[in-house]
Parts: C-alpha cells; sequence; structure tokens
C-alpha cells in the first residue's frame, strides 16, 4: 500500500515563534560517542539525505523536524531533555529585550509555581489517619 503526502510549500508551515532553537548539542547515540550538533537549515546528523527545519522544547524532551531533500518524506525526533548538553535560540531585538527582562526578574515561563496548600489538621483519635 501506497501512501502519498500532499504537497506543502513554505505557505502551508505554521507562522515562525520566538524564541526559536537555531542550535543544539546532545550526547552521542553511545557513551563514547562525540556529542551530535543538531542545526536549523543543517543536515541531520544521523539521517543522511534529511535537512533539519526546526526545533522546539516540549516539555521533558526536544521535537526535532527534518524533511527529505526531495521534500517527499518528514521525520521527527525526540530527545530527552537530560540528553541535552546545550540549546542555543534565536529571536528578534525585542523579543530578546522581553526574554532578558524576564530572565532577570526571574519569571521562567517553562515552569509553573506550585500552589500552597493549606496546612492538614493532625488526626485526631476519631480520623481513620489517627496512630
Amino acid at each position: 500500500m501506497t501512501m502519498t503526502v500532499p504537497d506543502t510549500t513554505a505557505e502551508d508551515l505554521p507562522e515562525l515563534s520566538y524564541p526559536r532553537i537555531v542550535t543544539l548539542a546532545t550526547d552521542g547515540i553511545v557513551t563514547a560517542d562525540p556529542p551530535l550538533k543538531w542545526s536549523v537549515g543543517a543536515g541531520h546528523p544521523l539521517e543522511a539525505g534529511f535537512q533539519v527545519v526546526a526545533m522546539y522544547v516540549n516539555g521533558a524532551a526536544v521535537e526535532i523536524y527534518s524533511v527529505s531533500q526531495h521534500l517527499r518524506r518528514g521525520a521527527r525526533n525526540l530527545i530527552p531533555m537530560h540528553h541535552v548538553r546545550l540549546i542555543r535560540e534565536d529571536m528578534p531585538l525585542d523579543v530578546f529585550g522581553d526574554e532578558l527582562a524576564r530572565s532577570e526578574m526571574g519569571e521562567d515561563d517553562e515552569e509553573e509555581e506550585e500552589p500552597e496548600l493549606e496546612p492538614e489538621d493532625p488526626p485526631t483519635a476519631t480520623s481513620p489517619n489517627a496512630v
């Protein structure tokens, strides 16, 4: 069975958002391997004939999207964050100013603070949790 993929043009791709990852360094596949370098617009370091087109941090992993030379196939790699050694982001200067101010104020839009919980009443003799 052959599956066809509709033609995709630059107009079909999602609008860019910033900051955006342009370079990423990760552990090699095997511990003894040198680190892998991933760059938007460069060749895929593990898949000959594919070019990296976008990278996004998604929770505990980085998603790397690549397309084949003839734009007939697409691929996504998921790399767990504990294998990431370096992330370089690119952004326009106005976004850079906002990101810098947010960092200086200690804000982090990736992590949300946990709500403070009210202290529980200690167990009483009639409570099922009593000791």
